[in-house]
């Protein structure tokens, strides 16, 4: 290359990089210019659907920018979840994400998308503050090692409802039964309500459920708090979790913000810093936290790091009870 050629090739190459920081810098003061979608996994309504809703008001207002809810259910949160995938990856479409993503990639046989190349984890936003073991008001134990005490000399096994198989209440019950050396008999049900009506019957003695759904019944004496599945004890409340007893053993359903993979770390780590400013408003955290959920801001490399954890707990039950799912 002769020196001329060689200079004309160097001062492209500067435009390039020195034209380059100003169009990221640009991206990450700019974004949103235009309205933003949120793919919620659910039905509208419900108190997920409302923490969206008041995270969606504040944004509105930082943005500048209409920003919607966009309701895609179905296949346990596996249709709004593959929307998000299947996206632009612009950052103008996120997706809301809870434990069933996790859990379905690690017990499934078929997921639409997959946690380790299809998405972009952008923050933490909330997890469920209280996630007690429930007992019917006649059970005979009152404690953890007393249900575990129990459990190993019962036959047939204990039985524990959910309101599905591969929820949340399924998977901690198969994780404890594993973390404690017994059986434990699933019982599923198409919901959380019918499984807590027949827990309140007595016909099935236990369940995992979220505290704003049970606390009514334990208030009035028909429900009682065994532990915490949450792995630190609920804010207010001295219930013991099930890790004090069986260490390891536990959840915190984390919940997010995803994007489709490729979306630029400039617009992913402002949506994180915009949404935990969110989240970290005390008028916001005052209204969230009624709702079941406890406020909480990380980063993208943390969240992530959440998820993939959560996930690999799921696919060691998965893998040492034989659970399976088309």
């Amino acid at each position: 290359m002769n020196r001329r050629a060689f200079s004309w090739t160097a001062l492209c190459l500067a435009a390039v990089v020195s034209s380059s920081a100003p169009i990221a810098a640009q991206a990450e003061t700019n974004f949103p210019t235009r309205t933003v979608r949120i793919i919620s996994p659910f039905a509208a309504g419900g108190p997920t659907d409302s923490l969206l809703r008041i995270m969606v008001d504040k944004l509105k207002d930082k943005w500048k920018q209409t920003v919607i809810i966009e309701n895609k259910p179905g296949a346990g949160t596996m249709v709004g979840t593959s929307y998000v995938a299947r996206a632009q990856p612009d950052g103008y479409t996120i997706g809301y994400a809870i434990g069933a993503l996790t859990i379905n990639q690690a017990i499934r046989e078929s997921v639409p998308y997959d946690l380790t190349r299809d998405f972009e984890y952008v923050t933490q936003c909330t997890y469920v503050s209280g996630y007690p073991l429930v007992a019917n008001a006649n059970f005979p134990a009152n404690t953890l090692p007393e249900l575990i005490a129990l459990a190993k000399k019962s036959s047939p096994p204990l039985m524990f409802a959910s309101p599905g198989p591969g929820t949340n209440g399924h998977m901690m019950g198969l994780l404890l039964a594993r973390e404690t050396g017994t059986q434990l008999q699933h019982v599923p049900y198409n919901g959380s309500a019918p499984a807590l009506i027949d827990v309140l019957a007595g016909r099935v003695p236990l369940m995992f459920d979220v505290w704003i759904s049970v606390k009514p019944y334990v208030d009035a004496g028909k429900l009682k708090v065994i532990a915490l599945a949450n792995t630190e004890r609920m804010p207010g409340y001295n219930f013991p979790t099930i890790g004090e007893t069986v260490p390891g053993a536990g959840m915190d359903s984390i919940q997010g913000f995803i994007a489709p993979a490729g979306t630029p770390k400039e617009i992913v780590d402002k949506i994180a810093r915009d949404i935990g400013e969110v989240v970290n408003d005390p008028a916001t955290a005052a209204r969230i936290r009624p709702l079941g959920f406890a406020p909480v801001h990380s980063s993208p490399a943390q969240y992530k790091a959440k998820v993939m954890a959560e996930f690999e707990q799921w696919k060691r039950v998965s893998a040492e009870t034989g659970l399976k799912l088309k």
